[in-house]
């Protein structure tokens, strides 16, 4: 299971981000200091999973946020 969205999180000890690190979810490592707003400073958005079966076969091989006015809405 997957589970991603915009949860309003302003800072990483936020209740609802707890509950998305729980014993259940995983939130990969990477992203867990990584702020998702546009001015850098909230985790608003997150993405979890819970995938016991894999777990040890799972690997990261890049995370990041993509700051939408550097890729997408630009001038040129």
């Amino acid at each position: 299971m997957i589970v991603l969205g915009d949860f309003n999180i302003f800072k990483p000890k936020d209740e609802t981000f707890c509950a998305l690190k729980g014993p259940r979810f995983t939130i990969p490592e990477r992203l867990q200091g990584m702020p998702s707003n546009a001015a850098g400073g909230k985790h608003f958005d997150q993405i979890a999973f819970i995938a016991p079966d894999l777990e040890d076969k799972l690997e990261l091989s890049n995370a990041g946020m993509l700051d939408v006015f550097k890729t997408c809405l630009r001038t040129s």
